[in-house]
C-alpha cells in the first residue's frame, strides 16, 4: 500500500515540477479532480512550499530531477 501512494504522490509532483514559474504566482498544490494546479502569489507565506516540496521528493525518491528543477531555469 505504501508504494501505491508513493507512487500517486510521485505523479502528482510530476504535474508540478513540470510548472513554467513565473513572478505573479507560485504552485502550492495539485487538484486531482479539477486536474489544475492551484497557485498562490509569490507574496503568500505558501509561496516557499513549492521549492520545499520539490527538495524533500528529491529526498523520498533519491530522484535528483525533482532538486534539479528550475536550478538553472528562470531566477525571480
Amino acid at each position: 500500500m505504501t508504494a501505491d501512494i508513493d507512487q500517486l504522490l510521485i505523479a502528482r509532483y510530476n504535474k508540478v515540477l513540470n510548472y513554467t514559474l513565473d513572478s505573479t504566482a507560485f504552485p502550492r498544490s495539485y487538484n486531482p479532480e479539477a486536474k489544475q494546479i492551484l497557485k498562490r502569489p509569490s507574496k503568500d507565506w505558501t509561496s516557499g512550499f513549492y521549492a520545499g516540496n520539490l527538495w524533500m521528493l528529491s529526498d523520498i525518491t533519491e530522484e535528483p530531477r525533482f532538486r534539479e528543477t528550475h536550478k538553472n531555469g528562470p531566477h525571480l
